[in-house]
This record gives structure tokens, C-alpha cells and sequence, in this order.
């Protein structure tokens, strides 16, 4: 393809050839040349580019000559553009020595750029330096834009790399609009757009894609506003009319017509114009007799309509005449609610642009009740359900009698103080005959009972609801504790499982009382010799008395004696009586505690078969026993008994404050235990190490110590021995181990409670 593109016969070829010899010889070219180095004296003095244009240049394109030259010469931050007509000389004096890039395009008399070159040259002070541009022609192509049908809509003719300019758009079959031009032989919707921004670098042909027509739909929707939507033909099958909301107001549908004649179905809003649409909403008017009858809802009422056709006939209520419907604003509720009325009467001319309640007004025996308590929306009597009294009257049996959990209805009163704490006038019954509204007050009550927690009867004290109760005068006494003070608590179980416990501070007897309340005696018994005090969680460790020693076996052997099976202790292990009791198993240890509580009239804490005595239980286990195993524990016995898990752990590490000792007192093992590498293999006298903060001895190392646990099946021991490595006497060490079992390692110490 040469020479615009003609296809050429050898002949012509020849031909062809032998002119552009002759072009490329000639002086005028597709080029300007001219000797570098020119001497001074020329046509401009000083520093400067000169470019002798051609006086003829012959495009290829279209046969047509390029009759002028737009040269660009820039260096750095410097520009200079020129422009000139063919055969002139253009000249660029004064120009900064330096490298420059010149650009040089020739352009057509049509305007058409046709040719174009891109060179640099170097300027030298004090001269005037020509060069040579080397023309390189510029193809031009032809952009065509067809119609929907095929035909042609316009043709562009535009240079090699430049950009078409977009047409005006095709016109469109009916029920589709133009969206975007593509090159794709099929052109559809999926197509790719062509972009008018892209180059254009050979001959092309565009296509219209067209999409759907949109339609608007204009929602017309006092008093609520609706935007505006559209549809198009495609989207009619799915397509479904918008439903407004507004509190107080009930949408209806739309219409074609502001005057709400013809309802619009999706049809009559798709249909392929554009269209709007007026809503329709409506209010319910609501009728409230207050004469213990049901409430009226009205049919609809068109908005900004009147309620003049849906009023109903006028109530009636015994003993009373109505006054009219009126406007108002209730309080309260159920059989304490009152109505606040209008200062007139509703007007039925008036527009409706809500829902709205209008309520009966009576000249009646109504009767507003005033409680602190939710009363519910009426009360069951004898005769019936009564927010007013009838002319007969109200005996005391039909008098409303409300009820609520944990409160005591007390009456009703006429006149209440401001602060509540009086009320007076007490009625009890309304005679006969008598009329006019009454306003009457429920007077509620709260009992609060103070449980000495001493076996003996509880007294109580009346409490009129929201007031404060008063604090007895003398303080409960008890044998063996001393009174502390009042508290709050919570009761889990019950029968003598149940447990009890405290919360953590004293009742504040400036406490409001809203219901029936319990309050408990708080005891603290003097700390026996041997134990320490030791307060617990308030929760699920309660304070303790915790023996400060492991117990021995002089202690021991004042109520039991060892299973002959495994023998006594010996000298080898540690023997005398202030040496820990060991060769005693879990079961062994209940047995203790038991008693030695008997013994010290105490309340024993273990039962088997409902017996606290051990003579009962029968012979001491060796093996698992079921019977043994379901030993059931009296939470509020006062004896001695094993501490659970956590309470052992809670001691070992010093109560409240909870030390993060490794051992219990300390981390250094030697200081607080007797294990392994120092015992000289065998137990020791207790209290023969440190004690931890609380005082208590030996809960790390000389012997294991058997924990209550919960399960049964599974004995529990903690602390380390003197037979273990010292790793056994970290707090955190423990095993489970049958509770029939019995060892030289383990022995047990004992707690009381501390109330």
C-alpha cells in the first residue's frame, strides 16, 4: 500500500519509481536542507536556528501540497513556536545556547496535518545554525458512523493518531434511546464501547448500540413525600408501586387522578409514557365511651376528610349524662387511668390529618384511682368490673380489691401527704345515693422480717410501700456469737440443704422498701485457740475459722483410733503428738470432725442416712463404698469439717489479699515447707516452718491434706509432703484419690464457720 493506497501495475509501479528518484533529488523534497555552519552576516546576527522551508512539498495523501509548516524548537523551560507558508525562510534569533528538540509538521491547505518530524540540534553562540528536517508523511483514515439500519450517518476524515469527534446521535427505533458507539461486528448491549478519546490509527467503522427507553413516574403523595421513579420495558415484569408510610396515617393506594377517583395498578403506572400518580391515605377515628364498655374504631376517613359520618350514637353509662365526644390527654393506665379533657367539644367539620381518639365525657360517679402501683386495666369484684361506682352504692365486698406480688393491699384512702407517708379517710364502702367524681388513693404495704438465724421465731414490721423501715431497737442475742448487724442475702436450696448467703455490707435502713423483704442477723463467734480468722469472698467462700495447724495426732487420737490394716504411725515416718495425723482417709477424717463436734457441743456437719452419729454409719470403708460416698453436708451445722478446694486454695494464699506466692507464704519452698530434699525423710512437728500471712502452718509440704469434694466419688488432697518433690507443695499441686485410701502422706486439717 503506497502512495494513499492506489494499487499499482508493474507499469505504474515503474513509473512511480522513477518520480520519487526525481522528488528525493530535488531541493524540495519532503524536507528542508541546508549547510550547518553557515557564516555570520546572514539574515539575522547573533545566536539563532534557521530552516529554509520548502517552496513546493507533495503529500501522498489525497495528492494534495502542503502549503505551510508549524515548527516547534524547546529546550529546557523554553518554548518557541512558528509558523510559516512554503519556500520562506523561518528564522529563530536570540535563542540560549544549548541542546533543542525541534518538532515540524506540514500541513495541507485543508488544514490537514500531512506530514511531520521530530529532530535536535545543537545551537552555538554567536552563529546561525541551520539543519536538515526530515519530513515523514502522515496517513490519514476514515472514521464511519452508521445508523440502527445500517446506513451511513457522517464520515470523518482524520489524521494518523488524532481523535474523531463525536457525531450527532442516531435516531432510534420506538421504545429505545442511543446509549454508546461500538466497533463489535454485532453490535448489542453487551458490547464493547468505543471510546472517542482513543487514537485513531487505521480506516474504522462505528455502530450504534440502543438500550430501552426510561420512563418517569412522578408520585404525587401528601403528606408524604415519595421520589420520583422510572421504569423501562424490560423492567415492567418486575417493576411494583412504592407503599409510603407516616405515623398516624394509613396508606390506601395510588390513583391516575388528583381527585382520587380511579385506582392506578402497575399497569396503568408502566404504561410507555411518562406518568403521575396521586396517594390516598386515611385515618381511623377512635371512640373511647369510658363507660367500661369497647372501645369504637371507626371505618376509614379519607385524610383531610371530616369524622361527621363515622360518629357513632351516643353512649349511655348508668347514673351519668353524656357531655359530648372530646379531645384529651390520658395518664396513667389501667384502673388509674385519667383523662385530661379538651376545653371543647370535637368539632365533626373538623378536617382529619391523623389518627385521633376522642373520649366521652360524663357528668357521671366516675372514680380516679391513684396507686404507686400498677392497679391492671380494671378490678374483678362480685359484681362485675367498676371504673365508676353505680347509684347503689359499693358494699366493702364490692369495693375493688387490687393484688401484686410481694406487696399487701391496704386500702383505700381519700386523702394522701405530699410526701406519702399518711393517708386518711379510709374507704371502706360508698353508701347509696351518693354522687360526683371521687378521686381515692391505694394504700400498699410491705412486710420486712428479720430472721435472727438463731432457731427462734422471726418478727416483723409493717412498712408502708416506698417508705424505710426502722432498725429494732435491741440487737438479737445468741449464745457463743456476738450480734454484727442486718444484711440482705439470698437463699439456694431447700430443707436442710438449703444455704444461705450474705450479702457483703450491711442493710442501709434509709433504703426505700418496694416490696416484702427478709433481712438476716449477721453473727461473729470468738476465734477458737489453734484457728485463724480468715474472711471470705462473699460468695462462694464465706468466712472461715481455719485450724492454723495439720491435725495431729495427739488430736486425732483423743476420738478415733487407725484401721489396724495399715497400722499406726511409726518413728520412721514421724511419730508423737504434735506430729500430723496421717494413715487416716478421706472417710476416716469425716469421722473426726463429727466427733469431736459432738464432743465440743457443736452441730456435727456430716450425715449418712440421715445420722450425724458415726456409731451409726457402721465400720470405716477400705473400698469405695456407695453409702459413704453420698455423705450429705449441713450447710448451716456449726462443726468442724474439711475446707472445700477453693477454700483451701483461698487460705493458701492469704485470704483477701490473694499473694501470688508459689508456695503458700513465700517462693523460696524451704521457708514454708517440708518436702523431699529436706525432711530427712519423714514428717515433722507441725508449725516447724514459716507460716504464711494469715498465720496458718504447713499448707505446703509435711503432709497432704484431704479437701472436701463435692462429688464424692473422688477423694481430694492438696499442699505437698514431706515424701514429694518440691514442686508437690505449690498451691496449685493436687490429686484425686479414692477417699478410702490411706497413706503415710496425708493427713487433714479442719475448719469452723466463722458465724
Amino acid at each position: 500500500m503506497l502512495w494513499g493506497g492506489d494499487k499499482l501495475t508493474l507499469k505504474t509501479l515503474f513509473f512511480s519509481v522513477l518520480l520519487l528518484s526525481f522528488l528525493l533529488l530535488s531541493t524540495t523534497v519532503i524536507s528542508c536542507a541546508g549547510g550547518a555552519g553557515s557564516p555570520k552576516g546572514t539574515e539575522a546576527e547573533g545566536t539563532a536556528l534557521a530552516i529554509k522551508l520548502p517552496d513546493t512539498a507533495k503529500t501522498l495523501y489525497n495528492k494534495e501540497d502542503i502549503v505551510s509548516f508549524t515548527v516547534t524548537v524547546s529546550s529546557g523551560s523554553f518554548t518557541s513556536t512558528k509558523s510559516a507558508n512554503k519556500g520562506e525562510t523561518m528564522l529563530f534569533s536570540n535563542l540560549p545556547v544549548g541542546n533543542y528538540n525541534v518538532k515540524a509538521y506540514g500541513k495541507t491547505a485543508s488544514g490537514a496535518v500531512a506530514a511531520k518530524c521530530e529532530t535536535s540540534v545543537t545551537i552555538v553562540a554567536g552563529e546561525t545554525t541551520t539543519t536538515t528536517l526530515h519530513l515523514t508523511r502522515l496517513d490519514h483514515w476514515t472514521v464511519t458512523f452508521l445508523n440502527e439500519d445500517g446506513s451511513t450517518l457522517s464520515t470523518q476524515d482524520i489524521s494518523d493518531g488524532y481523535t474523531a469527534t463525536k457525531p450527532a446521535d442516531p435516531s432510534p427505533s420506538a421504545g429505545k434511546q442511543f446509549s454508546f458507539w461500538t466497533a463489535d461486528a454485532s453490535p448489542s448491549e453487551s458490547s464493547t464501547p468505543f471510546s472517542l478519546n482513543t487514537p485513531i490509527t487505521g480506516d474504522i467503522t462505528l455502530k450504534p448500540v440502543f438500550g430501552v427507553k426510561t420512563y418517569k413516574i412522578t408520585y404525587v403523595s401528601a403528606p408524604q413525600s415519595v421520589v420520583a421513579d422510572t421504569f423501562t420495558v424490560n423492567s415492567l415484569a418486575s417493576y411494583s408501586l412504592p407503599s409510603p408510610t407516616k405515623t398516624g396515617l394509613t396508606f390506601v393506594a395510588w390513583y391516575t387522578d388528583s381527585a382520587l377517583t380511579t385506582e392506578a395498578s402497575v399497569a396503568d403506572a408502566t404504561t410507555l409514557e411518562d406518568k403521575t400518580l396521586y396517594a390516598k391515605w386515611t385515618a381511623i377515628v377512635t371512640f373511647d365511651p369510658r363507660n367500661g364498655g369497647s372501645v369504637i374504631t371507626s371505618d376509614p376517613v379519607t385524610y383531610n376528610g371530616t369524622a361527621a359520618s363515622v360518629k357513632p350514637a351516643d353512649p349511655t353509662k348508668t347514673g351519668a349524662t353524656f357531655l359530648g365526644w372530646y379531645t384529651g390527654t390520658v395518664t396513667g393506665s389501667g384502673a388509674s387511668e385519667t383523662v385530661t379533657y379538651s376545653s371543647t367539644a370535637y368539632s365533626f367539620s373538623s378536617a382529619v390529618t391523623s389518627d385521633i381518639t376522642l373520649y366521652a365525657k360524663w357528668d357521671s360517679r366516675e372514680v380516679t384511682y391513684i396507686s404507686d402501683i400498677t392497679l391492671g386495666t380494671d378490678y374483678t369484684t362480685a359484681t362485675g368490673a367498676y371504673k365508676y361506682y353505680p347509684a347503689t352504692g359499693w358494699t366493702s365486698t364490692e369495693m375493688p380489691a387490687p393484688t401484686h406480688t410481694g406487696l399487701t393491699f391496704a386500702g383505700w384512702y381519700k386523702n394522701r401527704s405530699e410526701d406519702g407517708k399518711t393517708y386518711s379517710n379510709k374507704v371502706e364502702s360508698i353508701a347509696s345515693g351518693t354522687s360526683g367524681e371521687m378521686t381515692l388513693y391505694a394504700k400498699w404495704t410491705a412486710t420486712v422480717t428479720f430472721d435472727k438465724r438463731d432457731g427462734s421465731t422471726a418478727t416483723t414490721q409493717v412498712v408502708i410501700y416506698n417508705m424505710t423501715a426502722t432498725a429494732p431497737t435491741s440487737a438479737p442475742t445468741r449464745t457463743g456469737y456476738t450480734f454484727v448487724e442486718w444484711r440482705t442475702g439470698t437463699v439456694s436450696g431447700s430443707g436442710p440443704s438449703a444455704t444461705l448467703t450474705l450479702d457483703t455490707e450491711a442493710f442501709d435502713f434509709d433504703t426505700s422498701i418496694t416490696e416484702d423483704l427478709t433481712l438476716y442477723a449477721k453473727w461473729s463467734r470468738a476465734c477458737p485457740a489453734g484457728f485463724v480468722f480468715v474472711e471470705g469472698n462473699g460468695s462462694s467462700i464465706p468466712d472461715l475459722f481455719v485450724c492454723d495447724h495439720e491435725v495431729t495426732q495427739g488430736e486425732y487420737e483423743s476420738y478415733c483410733t487407725y484401721y489396724e490394716g495399715t497400722g499406726s504411725p511409726s518413728d520412721s515416718d514421724g511419730k508423737g503428738d504434735n506430729y500430723p495425723a496421717y494413715l487416716v482417709s478421706c472417710y476416716d477424717a469425716f469421722v473426726y470432725c463429727n466427733k469431736r463436734s459432738s464432743a465440743e457441743s457443736l452441730t456435727p456437719v456430716y450425715s449418712i442416712d440421715g445420722s450425724t452419729n458415726p456409731s451409726d454409719w457402721g465400720t470405716i470403708p477400705t473400698s469405695t463404698n456407695a453409702t459413704w460416698n453420698a455423705i450429705t453436708v449441713d450447710s448451716t451445722a456449726n462443726g468442724y469439717r474439711l475446707p472445700t478446694e477453693s477454700e483451701w486454695e483461698w487460705a493458701a494464699k492469704g485470704g483477701t489479699a490473694q499473694e501470688s506466692y508459689t508456695y503458700s507464704g513465700s517462693n523460696t519452698v524451704g521457708d514454708v515447707a517440708w518436702y523431699k530434699d529436706n525432711s530427712g525423710n519423714k514428717s515433722h512437728p507441725v508449725k516447724g516452718k514459716t507460716s504464711n500471712s494469715l498465720g496458718i502452718y504447713d499448707m505446703s509440704g509435711n503432709i497432704w491434706e484431704w479437701c472436701w469434694n463435692t462429688s464424692g466419688t473422688q477423694g481430694r488432697y492438696r499442699g505437698g509432703s514431706w515424701y514429694h518433690e518440691d514442686s508437690d507443695s505449690a498451691i496449685s499441686s493436687g490429686y484425686n484419690i479414692s477417699p478410702y485410701n490411706r497413706s503415710f502422706s496425708i493427713g487433714f486439717r479442719v475448719v469452723l464457720p466463722a458465724e
